[in-house]
């Protein structure tokens, strides 16, 4: 199972990493991000544990990224809550920008984003999710993809099940008035 991408890195050069992955065009920025990651992997990776926590059709998946960490996350299928509780750290934007986070923060987490960061101080971070699966195994892979074609296809795949879903539901509807109808006659 492929994990975040995760190396010890010079901050100078880390920092400048982040800042090159920027851009207001998604394409552009998606491609700088992968070819920086594609570098990442060339490196030793750093095991950072998770902790699984499950409440009715909610998880939230805990991290404590070490300071010093240049990372890159994976694609989320779906939006979510992003809540950094403590730590120090410089993220990758979609509008173009770095920004530094310090402290706690709450973000609303898009689906499709895909970011770069460095991490400055050790950074304590939650991800929240609405899911009614309840495999730590098995999250990771039910919502988030390793690539942007992975993205796509999970999106047409999505879309083509709620089109047959409300077309279903349109037949039930429409055979439950008929039969409401035929009684009532």
């Amino acid at each position: 199972m492929k994990q975040e991408i995760t190396t010890k890195a010079i901050e100078d050069s880390s920092m400048q990493l982040v800042r090159a992955a920027c851009s207001t065009d998604q394409q552009e920025r998606r491609e700088k991000i992968a070819y920086i990651e594609a570098a990442m992997l060339e490196k030793e990776q750093i095991e950072i544990p998770v902790k699984h926590c499950f409440h009715g059709d909610m998880y939230s998946r805990e991290i404590i990224i070490p300071g010093g960490t240049l990372l890159t996350g994976r694609i989320h299928k779906f939006d979510h809550f992003d809540v950094m509780l403590s730590g120090d750290c410089t993220v990758s934007t979609d509008n173009g920008e770095v920004k530094r986070l310090t402290g706690l923060n709450i973000m609303k987490g898009l689906a499709g984003k895909k970011r770069i960061g460095y991490v400055h101080k050790d950074t304590h971070w939650i991800t929240f999710h609405s899911a009614e699966e309840q495999d730590p195994e098995n999250m990771y892979e039910f919502l988030t993809c390793g690539s942007f074609e992975e993205l796509e296809n999970f999106n047409i795949a999505y879309e083509n099940a709620m089109k047959n879903i409300e077309e279903s539901e349109k037949l039930l509807t429409e055979h439950a008035q008929s039969v409401v109808s035929k009684e009532k006659e």
